[in-house]
């Protein structure tokens, strides 16, 4: 069986939403045909559906994962609810609060990897990939780029490719339901994908619109969040066995003919 890598991003985002936004995207790396990631979590309960409207999101206030598939795999993402004492990117230690309604989206790509620099929404060159006027670089329902301090033209910027997305329950901000909730409002969400071999990234947020506004009392709470990566690789379908065997019947009728017309010669 070909080995297939899991790794996943222990990123801590900033703790209140009137503080600068510095965090950086980094990756810590494990092994293993699926992973449990707990005790994680996520600045207010909106980060990832704030990145379906125009003006695009902060991808600070979204939690981002990163796997790397060496073979095709039928991949599971899972996401829901935690709180637990937490320690974010300055050390600080606090407790995470139980509520998150998850969102997340899927892409092809990858951000920047150590030793490299970290890329960031506000970077010179990520100022320049997204629209002026912009929250942010994360765009939950399309492709997107952001690049690192070391890339002021943004020559080099991690690209991400859209395949997919799931929310918990279903958001409607005056614009219509956003799709791919799954309907049950439950503080779970969960999703399978078919993917080829490469290199993927996934960022988790909270899908409640209106928690962002500055009313909320918990604007800049730290949201709880539990992970989980299910791999297995893919297998034909019945109708490629189907194929394959009657690929195999042929050949063994040709074979079976050129034997007979050796022994009747």
């Amino acid at each position: 069986m070909h080995k297939i890598i899991i790794g996943y991003i222990l990123l801590f985002v900033v703790g209140m939403a009137s503080l600068p936004a510095v965090a950086h995207i980094s990756y810590n790396l494990a092994t293993g045909g699926s992973s449990t990631i707990l005790h994680q979590f996520v600045t207010g309960n909106y980060g990832w559906v704030d990145g379906t409207d125009a003006d695009q999101g902060n991808s600070h206030r979204v939690l981002p994962f990163r796997f790397t598939l060496t073979s095709a795999a039928s991949v599971t993402l899972s996401f829901w609810e935690d709180s637990a004492l937490t320690t974010d990117f300055r050390g600080d230690v606090a407790q995470s609060i139980l509520g998150l309604t998850p969102g997340f989206s899927l892409y092809r790509g990858s951000a920047h990897l150590p030793p490299d620099a970290l890329d960031h929404d506000n970077t010179v060159g990520s100022l320049l990939l997204r629209p002026e006027g912009s929250e942010g670089s994360f765009v939950a329902l399309g492709d997107w780029s952001f690049t690192s301090d070391d890339d002021p033209l943004a020559l080099d910027a991690s690209h991400f490719a859209y395949i997919g997305h799931a929310y918990d329950g279903e958001a409607d901000y005056g614009l219509g339901i956003i799709p791919g909730g799954d309907g049950i409002l439950d503080n779970f969400v969960s999703a399978t994908f078919s993917l080829a071999a490469g290199d993927y990234s996934v960022f988790v947020g909270g899908s409640n619109y209106w928690d962002q506004l500055e009313s909320n009392p918990d604007l800049g709470a730290r949201y709880g969040l539990n992970a989980s990566f299910s791999i297995a690789q893919q297998v034909p379908e019945p109708h490629t066995f189907a194929l394959l065997l009657a690929g195999l019947g042929v050949l063994g009728l040709g074979k079976w003919r050129e034997q007979n017309q050796l022994n009747l010669s």
